[in-house]
């Protein structure tokens, strides 16, 4: 055997996952920081595929060849530049389609905030593109990213929040925004309480919930013949946040293992007081990979002291449900009162609390009562994208998800 020495050569705030990939496609990695000094591989001669990880979402990769006496590379941090892309999309499914042209369309951010006759068409490029997606991908894509078929209106954003009573209260959207290309990226900035944005334009109406104290809304639209379609997502502003949500949605579990309970999960959950929602992000990660021992009273505190959040309760009752011994009773309290709260901020929770009270309904030994709440839950459930990290709904209004909205949209005449 040989050894293979990884020296680290950057900054005590960087750290990544080294692996090293052989000529069989077997796997072995090792994190790597400052602090912990070289990266060590006992492998045999031969040629590696060296890839880097890095912790704020950016990837590296380089081929090293070992001898027998061994080999010692460095490895830097990759230069100044935006994040690698993380994405699991098949370049010919159709949301690969629609994202493409959407990359290249160009709408400015004063058709997106001001009524327009007709809708924004896309440059030449995005048209030839679209027209090259048939209608028929383009409905697919729909359900799959849960982008609309849209009205003559542009996209219009306005702010929700739920106040303590339960009612959900209009809010001035104080935003800035930035026009990038084919849309535009808004900024909001909330305190406690749960908020979601609206996007609006015709009939139909997305709502989704913002996952931080922080929260870029990224809309974006394009002309495909004669239809117009918009996408919205949102996510944090926090470039730490979202590497580790890149790394799981990704797959990488292994990865956001290694980097998360140590350099991003802990740190999210005492930020409890400060960033609720990336706290429960944080909690829900730790629960998703089992380290129950972790999370020790965080959801606890979280349920006490952020009594607006849902995720809470929803992440500490099944902390008591995945334990050794479960605590039925307590895990059926602390989901009624996340229903209570409204939707969770998270798909992951919604997901977690109906599959909680689900769990009591089909009891045949006990009698719960959770009938409401399972009721409830399942009106937001049947208006959801399922495939967004953040809670995403259709409906009529932030109380009113509506089941068939998302179709309804195609059934409308826009096109």
């Amino acid at each position: 055997m040989s050894e293979l020495r990884v020296e680290p050569l950057f900054g005590p705030d960087e750290s990544a996952v080294v692996q090293l990939v052989d000529e069989q496609l077997s796997v072995v990695q090792k994190a790597l920081t400052v602090d912990s000094g070289p990266a060590r591989f006992d492998v045999d001669e031969g040629s590696y595929l060296m890839r880097a990880l890095w912790s704020d979402g950016r990837r590296t990769q380089q081929v090293v060849e070992v001898a027998s006496t061994g080999a010692a590379v460095q490895l830097d941090a990759p230069s100044d530049g935006p994040p690698a892309e993380i994405s699991t999309l098949d370049p010919t499914a159709p949301e690969a389609i629609i994202e493409s042209a959407t990359r290249h369309s160009d709408l400015s951010a004063d058709a997106l905030w001001q009524p327009q006759s007709a809708p924004q068409r896309a440059g030449d490029t995005a048209t030839t593109e679209a027209h090259d997606a048939t209608r028929e991908q383009i409905e697919r894509a729909l359900e799959v990213t849960g982008m609309v078929l849209q009205g003559p209106e542009a996209p219009t954003p306005s702010l929700w929040r739920r106040a303590d009573s339960g009612t959900w209260e209009a809010q001035p959207l104080d935003a800035d925004a930035e026009t990038v290309p084919g849309g535009v990226d808004v900024r909001l900035s909330v305190g406690d309480a749960l908020h979601l944005v609206e996007v609006r334009s015709g009939a139909a109406r997305q709502y989704l919930a913002l996952p931080a104290e922080q929260s870029i809304v990224s809309i974006r639209s394009f002309a495909a013949g004669s239809a117009f379609y918009t996408s919205t997502d949102v996510r944090t502003a926090d470039d730490d946040v979202e590497a580790l949500r890149g790394y799981i949605q990704n797959g990488e579990l292994a990865v956001a293992r290694t980097l998360a309970p140590e350099v991003m999960a802990e740190r999210f959950l005492r930020s409890k007081v400060a960033a609720p929602r990336i706290a429960a992000l944080g909690a829900y990660f730790l629960l998703r990979v089992g380290d129950l021992e972790r999370l020790h009273n965080w959801p606890d505190n979280l349920t006490r002291w952020k009594t607006w959040l849902p995720d809470g309760p929803v992440i500490a009752a099944w902390q008591r449900l995945q334990a050794d011994q479960p605590d039925y009773d307590e895990a059926y309290e602390l989901l009624l009162e996340a229903a209570r709260r409204g939707p969770p901020v998270y798909t992951e929770g919604v997901r977690l609390l109906k599959n909680g009270l689900d769990l009591f309904a089909n009891d045949d030994e006990e009698e719960w009562a959770v009938a409401d709440a399972v009721a409830e839950i399942d009106r937001y459930g049947k208006a959801m994208n399922w495939g967004k990290s953040e809670t995403a709904f259709f409906g009529d209004a932030p109380h009113r998800p509506r089941l068939g909205a998302r179709l309804s949209q195609r059934l409308l005449g826009y096109s």
